[in-house]
């Protein structure tokens, strides 16, 4: 859960809490004054009375399709507990999802999380509802992370639930820990096209970041500004902002 003291940097340089800032972060340290659109096919979608997919999290209803998401996690079983809640609203939506894992989270405890909510996860990985990657093999099998070559995977995810009846893709991503500050940047310039990846094919993204008390200011904004929104746990469940 995060407290009080999570901050951004306001325009005249002050911190706030990020509760207080605007849907539409600016983006600074990248280009001034630019701000992100938010505005995404999945509005456009519910404008013309297209019913938005459930969240799976207590506290959120509706997800409107083009979000991307991020939140924070503090420890494997809680990253677990959210992804599994997530995924498994997309996967009684028909929605083809993806669940990439950090280092942290192995295999056999994910489908063994899924198994705890009712999921087989054996079988919709036959079917290719849901994919199960870790987050080496899909991002970091390289030593430079390929920004082109994991937008190319991304797209290719839609093109394949399209061809196999799925009405749009779902996916939960957990990077993990960053082996340099070049691989964290190349990464964070990969989250912002993806949001407009997102938005274009009218998909869902949540990307689980470590707790921000793991997290430098610079990278807890890089990964705020360049995410439509955030998701964060409340007394009562959870919250976006």
């Amino acid at each position: 859960m995060l407290n009080g003291s999570v901050r951004l940097v306001s325009e005249n340089g002050s911190l706030v809490p990020i509760w207080k800032c605007n849907d539409a972060l600016r983006l600074r340290g990248h280009d001034k004054g630019t701000v992100i659109n938010t505005a995404t096919k999945g509005e456009k979608l519910r404008a013309e009375g297209i019913t938005m997919p459930t969240s799976g999290l207590r506290g959120i209803h509706n997800i409107p399709l083009g979000s991307h998401l991020c939140t924070f996690y503090r420890q494997p079983k809680e990253f677990l507990r959210m992804s599994t809640s997530f995924l498994k609203a997309g996967l009684s939506n028909h929605e083809a999802c993806v669940w990439i894992l950090p280092s942290s989270v192995t295999l056999q405890s994910a489908v063994h999380e899924l198994s705890q909510h009712g999921v087989d996860g054996a079988a919709l990985q036959a079917t290719k509802q849901l994919q199960i990657l870790s987050a080496h093999d899909y991002y970091f099998s390289t030593s430079i992370f390929d920004v082109d070559a994991a937008l190319n995977r991304l797209v290719s995810l839609f093109a394949m639930a399209r061809q196999l009846g799925y009405r749009s893709v779902r996916g939960v991503s957990g990077p993990g820990p960053f082996l340099s500050e070049g691989r964290r940047r190349a990464f964070m310039r990969y989250e912002q096209q993806v949001t407009e990846v997102i938005a274009r094919h009218a998909g869902i993204g949540l990307c689980c970041y470590l707790s921000p008390q793991c997290l430098s200011a610079t990278e807890m904004f890089d990964i705020m500004s360049t995410h439509s929104k955030a998701l964060l746990r409340t007394h009562d469940g959870w919250a976006t902002v």
